[in-house]
């Protein structure tokens, strides 16, 4: 039975030769001219033997090698390359899937290698030619041919890397080549493609219109309009036709998949639609006005509102200032007899691509006459109870001095009826001396009710009305007395028990009093300064130790004033010399004290305030970028001495300007909020994190090297990607890029070169795809 042969090349020299060579021997022989020929021959003929050319038109021969050993009916044909290039171009025959490959030199030679390689297909394996090239010792390389090889290699990689799809068709619309990105896009194998006709991957409904593009010819670029993208293989792509010069036999055409494009844009129209209905539905006024304050929307609220009807709105000056970021209420002439007060709100947009105002006007008359009628109502309310409170603030003083309303009364009633008989009296010597005595009577009694309210203790207060302070008459204050004498305990207990609700206990020693304040409530410490186990000044530097801050009144001695100086530097509030205790002296004394504790308490909680405020960011939570620096130059220096890990990672949010641009910078304060929470989740009790700025943040890693950031890090990329935001009627997702750097505590690593390196980091996941940890 006759072998048959198949020979691809594109010399008509070469096919005539093997054809009468081959012939003559009893080989059956079919030529093809080029590439997609060959693949027409070989849908119905299977050869015993195919030579391929290397260098053809239309389809190479790398290509065309690859292609016919992708068809399982094809796999066991012996399979020979003949090239004119094996000098410059190696060849490998694996990855071609080629029995043979011979090298072109005189025909005889030529044929004399293609019949040894053919003669060996029946040898054993280790005699076969497998993996040689023969006649490669009979040519010699060319230096242009190697270079135009080269270029040939440099523009494949090209067009094998970009991101869009590149064909190249015959005039009559067969596919000679496509690249990776083509063939993603398409519903079949590489092999099926190349030599079909291209408008046959798609759906009857675009079969026409695709013929009509691709077999109209080009002699200039052509493309179907970008809003009409054409269906493939579930994707929606637009196609761009392009011209081969002088060379109207092909074309090249160019494909671009705009699926996530118009899927983009279908959220964008929706959002947009629902946008308008929540505008026009909004029971507030809206009204867009330019730069020159000259309107161009209202919604049918601001119509409403203002009276006017829409053609007499828009293109009119508004007549109201505008500026961004201001909240002012106008008065709006809705009609010739009625003034509605409006609260307007002006934020700046941009509107058909330029500058221009919102204004959000809502109707606020109604609750303006409300508040009035309210202000009404509580000023009356605030007389009466000012009334009623006077009344009985009264009682309570009357109370508290042992006295009672009828106490007073009687003797105001007697004192004003003697002035008045008084003066009745003129010619009466005796009975003015009788009148004058009773006034004195009734004088002394108020003076003496008087006199008990002044006793009052008015050293400490309470809230009222959460605006201001009252005197709290219902203190108890707890001392302790820390005095070893007797005599002198016994004389500040007589003074304190005078002025009332106070609770006095003693120790008579340094060691007794510490135990004391450690577990008994104490408002206020009066310290003899000489006592048997040390002096004032040792027990006040044992009350910091322990960080006791309980006010000390020092009792010294007289012409102590020196050492009374020293115990003030050290913490004491007050002195008292033993020679001028008395109970006004003790009573202002322990004022003062209890006066400068409060005010120091509300000192320190303002300064815990506002170190709050230098070191946290109020919209996200987090330690801010000043923080940051401090507490990573301290991260820096523990790992210099102890020679632990430390990582930090830097991250950015991926878009965040469309969510400003689409949704307002409200939904972009709810995103960075969000990922503060997320951040907040995802980081170990060790990790610091910060807000670096904008949408921009940072995370000190103590104890962890490049990799274990890498794996965290990475796990945060997930939670980011998956997490629902939510906005108004509006749901999206956002993702992030983050850039990690390590520090090995090295000298020359200094804390700008640490932070620098974690940015260029984020930088390259920028600029490799965004969505990924580096």
């Amino acid at each position: 039975m006759k072998k048959k042969l198949l020979v691809i090349d594109d010399d008509p020299v070469v096919l005539r030769y093997i054809d009468l060579l081959f012939s003559k021997e009893g080989y059956q022989v079919v030529k093809a001219e080029h590439g997609l020929v060959a693949l027409d021959i070989l849908k119905t003929y299977t050869p015993d033997v195919i030579l391929v050319d290397m260098v053809m038109p239309n389809i190479s021969g790398k290509k065309l090698c690859q292609l016919i050993r992708e068809r399982e009916r094809l796999k066991d044909v012996c399979l020979i390359i003949l090239s004119a290039t094996v000098a410059e171009e190696k060849i490998d025959l694996h990855e071609l899937g080629a029995d043979a490959c011979i090298a072109k030199g005189p025909y005889e030679e030529t044929a004399q290698h293609i019949f040894a390689v053919i003669d060996q297909q029946d040898a054993i394996p280790s005699q076969r030619f497998e993996g040689k090239i023969l006649g490669i010792e009979n040519v010699y390389p060319r230096r242009v041919t190697k270079e135009l090889l080269g270029v040939k290699k440099h523009f494949e990689r090209i067009l094998e890397e970009i991101s869009e799809g590149i064909l190249e068709l015959t005039h009559d619309g067969r596919v000679l080549y496509a690249n990776p990105a083509a063939l993603s896009l398409i519903p079949m194998f590489e092999g099926e493609f190349i030599g079909s006709h291209f408008a046959a991957i798609f759906g009857p409904e675009e079969q026409e219109r695709i013929e009509k593009l691709v077999n109209a010819g080009a002699d200039e670029p052509k493309a179907n309009p970008e809003d009409t993208p054409i269906r493939l293989n579930g994707y929606l792509v637009t196609l761009q036709i392009l011209p081969m010069g002088g060379d109207k036999s092909k074309t090249v055409l160019i494909l671009r998949d705009v699926t996530d494009q118009k899927l983009f844009e279908q959220r964008i129209q929706k959002n947009e639609a629902q946008l308008a209905e929540l505008i026009n539905k909004n029971v507030d006024a809206i009204v867009i006005a330019d730069r020159e304050g000259e309107v161009q929307f209202v919604n049918p609220a601001a119509t409403d509102l203002f009276a006017r009807k829409r053609g007499r709105f828009v293109g009119k000056q508004f007549g109201f200032p505008l500026m961004g970021g201001t909240s002012t209420e106008i008065e709006v002439l809705s009609s010739w007899e009625d003034v509605r007060i409006a609260d307007m709100l002006v934020t700046e947009v941009k509107w058909e691509g330029k500058k221009a105002y919102l204004a959000s006007l809502r109707d606020i008359t109604e609750r303006k006459e409300m508040e009035e009628d309210l202000r009404m109502a509580n000023r009356k309310i605030l007389d009466q109870q000012k009334a009623v409170i006077d009344e009985e603030r009264l009682k309570v003083l009357l109370q508290m001095a042992g006295a009672t309303a009828h106490e007073i009364n009687q003797p105001l009633t007697a004192l004003l009826g003697d002035l008045d008989l008084l003066k009745l009296s003129s010619d009466n010597p005796e009975k003015q001396a009788k009148y004058i005595s009773q006034l004195k009577i009734a004088g002394r009694k108020i003076a003496n009710t008087v006199k008990n309210i002044s006793h009052i203790h008015y050293y400490e207060t309470k809230p009222y009305a959460g605006v201001t302070s009252i005197i709290n008459i219902y203190q108890d204050l707890n001392i302790l007395s820390v005095e070893g004498s007797d005599a002198d305990f016994e004389s500040i207990e007589a003074f304190l028990q005078k002025m009332g609700r106070m609770k006095l206990a003693r120790a008579k020693d340094i060691a007794g009093a510490l135990r004391a304040l450690e577990t008994a409530k104490t408002d206020l410490v009066m310290l003899e300064h000489k006592l048997p186990d040390g002096n004032g000044l040792d027990f006040m530097e044992k009350m910091h130790e322990k960080n006791i801050e309980t006010p000390v009144i020092v009792i010294t001695g007289y012409g102590s004033e020196i050492i009374a100086s020293r115990l003030i530097k050290a913490g004491a509030y007050d002195y008292l010399t033993k020679d001028m205790l008395n109970l006004e002296t003790i009573s202002a004394s322990i004022t003062n004290a209890l006066e400068k504790i409060r005010l120091k308490r509300d000192v320190g909680l303002a300064r815990e305030k506002m170190a709050e405020m230098a070191t946290m960011d109020q919209l996200t939570g987090l330690y801010n970028r000043r923080y940051f620096m401090e507490a990573l130059e301290r991260d820096m220096a523990r790992v210099k001495r102890h020679g632990i890990g430390l990582a930090i990672s830097m991250m950015d949010l991926d878009y965040f300007k469309g969510i400003n641009d689409t949704y307002g910078h409200s939904a972009g304060d709810m995103v960075l909020s969000e990922i503060g929470k997320i951040l907040k989740k995802w980081a170990r009790q060790v990790d610091l994190v910060c807000r670096y700025g904008g949408e921009e943040f940072v995370v000190i890693m103590p104890d962890t090297g490049l990799e274990g950031g890498k794996i965290a890090c990475e796990r945060l990329r997930k939670m980011v990607g998956e997490h629902p935001f939510e906005y108004e009627a509006s749901q999206f997702q956002m993702t992030i890029s983050i850039g990690i750097a390590e520090y090995s505590g090295s000298e020359d690593q200094l804390l700008p070169d640490l932070i620098k390196r974690a940015d260029a980091a984020l930088y390259r996941a920028k600029n490799e795809g965004r969505n990924r940890v580096i």
